[in-house]
C-alpha cells in the first residue's frame, strides 16, 4: 500500500506492486533488479480548490553487490 503525502490535504492509500529477484553467479557478488509500480493520487479538501492529481508510476533499479569480506576473510564465513 502507497500513500500519497505531496502536499495534498486528503491523501488516497492505493495498491502498489514490488519485486525484488537476486541472482547469486558467486558466492562474493549478488545482482538484485527491483520493480515498482503504481499509482500516486490526492486531492484539496478545500471546495474553492478543486486541485488533485493521479499518477501512475513505474521505477526499476538494478543494483551490483560485491561482498568483499567473504574474498578478505573467507574462513569466518559459512557461504563457501
Amino acid at each position: 500500500m502507497a500513500t500519497a503525502f505531496a502536499g495534498s490535504q486528503l491523501q488516497k492509500t492505493t495498491l502498489v506492486f514490488y519485486g525484488d529477484p537476486a541472482f547469486y553467479p558467486v558466492a562474493y557478488f549478488n545482482v538484485n533488479i527491483e520493480a515498482q509500480t503504481g499509482v500516486l493520487s490526492g486531492r484539496s479538501l478545500n471546495k474553492k480548490n478543486t486541485k488533485s492529481f493521479d499518477n501512475n508510476y513505474q521505477a526499476a533499479i538494478i543494483n551490483g553487490e560485491l561482498q568483499a569480506r567473504i574474498i578478505i576473510a573467507p574462513d569466518i564465513n559459512g557461504f563457501f
